[in-house]
């Protein structure tokens, strides 16, 4: 009688190797689509704070890259639409941003544009203004969710921010023509100007005139966010380290980036 021999045939490394190719690329190609519709996502500040770091480093790298300045602009709340649940006063805070470069030389005399703080978006980064993730928003150092946009006393703008003129620009077109993009609300900084961080070619950061040496972004829950999200003593509730009952409560610390200007670098702090 001749016997027959079962043998399991398993998966060679190549075969192993090239599904988790396969996983992995599918992979890269889902997770940010389904981030950016909601899923993965909790009301966590350090989400929007990683996220935001991460465009931050990539600014400063195009800026080297291609030898142009690089902003990350700004996109600011209607006051009137937006309520603090904590005092029931309306505020502005930036809660989107976007990726721009700032137009050449040439560029402004073909457009004809005589302004030289004129930006475009980059398309290859997807820099049509996104919102910040996990109800996040840009508030200011206090951590009072109102963000001064304007000039400071001494005449700097309030951490780092600069005014920038934004244009969609169309290279399609020959030649090319550029669209204005109007901000949502109008600040400080003028009818048509968005507040931006900007980084040089040079490694630094712009205004170059600043005294300040470093800028803080500050990253927290949006100002409608619920109270319970908002603090971590509830106003009323007692102080566990110290036993005092907490009339104002308290709200939980923002995650905080800094900036530094004479070398562009971009840091997150816990």
């Amino acid at each position: 009688m001749q016997r027959m021999e079962h043998r399991n045939r398993g998966f060679s490394l190549v075969e192993m190797l090239i599904v988790i190719a396969l996983i992995a690329a599918l992979a890269g190609l889902a997770i940010p689509a389904i981030t950016r519709a909601g899923g993965f996502m909790s009301d966590d500040p350090d989400i929007a704070a990683r996220e935001l770091y991460a465009s931050m480093r990539a600014a400063r790298i195009y800026a080297t890259t291609y030898r142009v300045n690089t902003a990350v602009v700004y996109g600011v709340t209607d006051p009137a639409q937006t309520v603090d649940s904590v005092t029931n006063e309306n505020v502005r805070v930036i809660d989107s941003y976007g990726l721009a470069r700032q137009l050449t030389s040439d560029e402004r005399d073909s457009l004809r544009i005589s302004a030289t703080n004129v930006y475009a978006l980059i398309e290859d980064r997807e820099a049509y203004f996104r919102r910040l993730p996990a109800n996040s928003c840009i508030a200011s150092i206090d951590n009072d969710y109102e963000l001064e946009i304007g000039i400071n006393a001494n005449g700097t703008y309030r951490e780092g921010l600069v005014p920038v003129l934004l244009v969609d620009l169309d290279t399609t077109e020959i030649p090319a023509t550029a669209t204005v993009v109007a901000p949502i609300y109008t600040t400080d900084f003028g009818v048509d100007a968005f507040p931006a961080h900007v980084f040089t070619p040079s490694g630094f950061m712009e205004p170059e005139s600043s005294p300040v040496a470093r800028f803080t972004v500050n990253v927290a829950l949006m100002p409608d966010a619920s109270l319970e999200e908002r603090y971590t003593i509830a106003p009323g509730d007692e102080d566990p380290q110290t036993g005092n009952v907490l009339d104002e409560g308290q709200l939980k610390v923002p995650v905080r980036i800094e900036l530094f200007r004479t070398t562009g670098r971009v840091k997150m702090t816990s």
